[in-house]
């Protein structure tokens, strides 16, 4: 998939440093970090999980979704999410409960309560 980030340079908007992590004004939004171990795949995900880092996300994980049987996603390090970032972590857990399934490691309390007030903590494996 991809690791590294994307950056936006003044003016120009986002653009992309290394494919997997957003900046504004200088400063990094979302970095990801993808580790496979055999069919199974980590993401390390730190920054903000909004609007527009979403898209990112979800572009990564349909190019190795294939290959991949079960999904770990790593917010040791996420801040905030929005209700785009909800859409495509729905989008990735029915994907993924086709298949070998998908967890949530390390959700700190302010995403826990974003999942607990949308219901969305019913729906993801949160461990």
């Amino acid at each position: 998939m991809f690791n590294g980030q994307i950056r936006n340079e003044a003016g120009h908007g986002f653009v992309a440093e290394q494919q997997g992590c957003l900046k504004r004004k200088g400063d990094v939004i979302m970095n990801i970090e993808t580790v496979f171990n055999d069919s199974e795949v980590v993401l390390n995900i730190s920054g903000r999980l909004d609007t527009i880092t979403a898209p990112t996300l979800e572009t990564g994980f349909m190019q190795m979704e294939a290959a991949c049987k079960s999904l770990i996603l790593d917010f040791a390090k996420l801040e905030y999410i929005s209700s785009a970032g909800l859409r495509v972590l729905l989008k990735m857990q029915k994907t993924m409960a086709a298949k070998g399934g998908m967890k949530l490691l390390h959700v700190n309390e302010t995403i826990m309560e974003i999942f607990e007030i949308t219901g969305f903590s019913g729906i993801l494996n949160i461990v």
